[in-house]
């Protein structure tokens, strides 16, 4: 099912829902894996070092695919041109996501991307069964659930514990449809 159509279609108790998504989920946990604390602010905007605030969809398919990536990538992945120009040339886009993120650009292209999806697998379980223990019901979708609107701030609440148990760091959880 498509994005715009989760909330518009899916009710649970005749109930229209809302959406509730880690923000930045995959930086966090590359974070939250060696220790480190991420810099401040949106981990994919990289205005300081050149790029425009519309280059923010690439740059976060540039990282996911450095993450996910068994070895470096040579080339900007498929699609990124569409929101970084093609007058930042590859090399500069990943030296200014290194100049971002230092902490971390030494595991992009190692493949920890698996481990960091078994990590958010884990954690949204883990949600979903307190969610459950609470007699809430919750539907989960990649890094994010859908549940009844009353229960926004108290599943809101749970997605933030239990992140910040597994991970070691405080995760930001937008809502969406309320």
């Amino acid at each position: 099912m498509k994005h715009d159509a989760r909330l518009e279609t899916l009710l649970i108790n005749d109930d229209s829902l809302v959406e509730l998504d880690y923000g930045q989920a995959g930086l966090l946990l590359l974070y939250g894996l060696i220790g480190a604390t991420p810099p401040t602010g949106d981990l994919y905007d990289l205005t300081e070092y050149g790029f425009a605030q519309e280059c923010r969809p690439g740059i976060k398919k540039v990282i996911q695919a450095s993450i996910n990536a068994s070895k470096p990538l040579i080339r900007m992945p498929k699609g990124i041109r569409k929101t970084i120009p093609a007058s930042k040339s590859f090399s500069a886009t990943l030296a200014a996501i290194g100049q971002r993120h230092p902490a971390i650009v030494h595991l992009f292209g190692t493949g920890v991307g698996l481990q960091l999806m078994r990590t958010e697998a884990d954690i949204l379980v883990a949600v979903l069964l307190e969610l459950k223990s609470r007699d809430i019901f919750a539907l989960p979708i990649h890094d994010a659930i859908l549940v009844e609107p009353r229960y926004e701030a108290e599943a809101t609440e749970v997605m933030k514990v239990v992140f910040k148990g597994r991970v070691g760091l405080a995760p930001d959880v937008s809502v969406e449809g309320s």
